[in-house]
């Protein structure tokens, strides 16, 4: 079984939780929960409920994202026109890395059991037009000893 789909959203990257804060008299790191990750993961999870299969996926997964990043809007018209016509990349922040954790996330329960089944996939930035998710998800077979 094969999904593929496009979720119309600005993506979000799930960040580190690292801040530094002051406790007492010293300033130290501490991790401390960020509540913006968690609302831009339910709204992305709320968005791929209309896609999910009838049952979650069990056994090994391949998870291909493509994150279309908007262009930004202080660029000239012929640089917003290179980067829709994939002559430039976003080869700026968010990292994909960061980018792929929240949808790795916002997929779990529905789409498959657990993340760690994530065993392929490929993750791509471009700048598009409409800013969202490309999704395409499927089971892979079972290794054969």
């Amino acid at each position: 079984m094969v999904l593929e789909f496009f979720v119309a959203q600005r993506p979000r990257q799930k960040g580190n939780s690292k801040r530094l804060i002051r406790v007492g008299r010293a300033r130290r790191w501490m991790l401390v929960p960020r509540t913006d990750d968690k609302v831009a993961e339910d709204a992305l999870a709320a968005r791929v409920q209309a896609f999910r299969p009838p049952a979650p996926l069990f056994g090994p997964v391949r998870l291909d994202v493509t994150f279309c990043m908007p262009v930004p809007r202080s660029w000239p018209l012929r640089r917003r026109e290179a980067a829709l016509a994939g002559r430039e990349l976003p080869a700026v922040r968010p990292d994909r890395g960061n980018l792929l954790k929240l949808v790795e996330d916002a997929l779990e329960g529905p789409f498959y059991v657990d993340d760690g089944q994530i065993v392929a996939g490929e993750v791509a930035k471009v700048y598009a037009e409409i800013p969202g998710y490309r999704i395409r998800l499927g089971s892979l077979p079972e290794a054969q000893p």
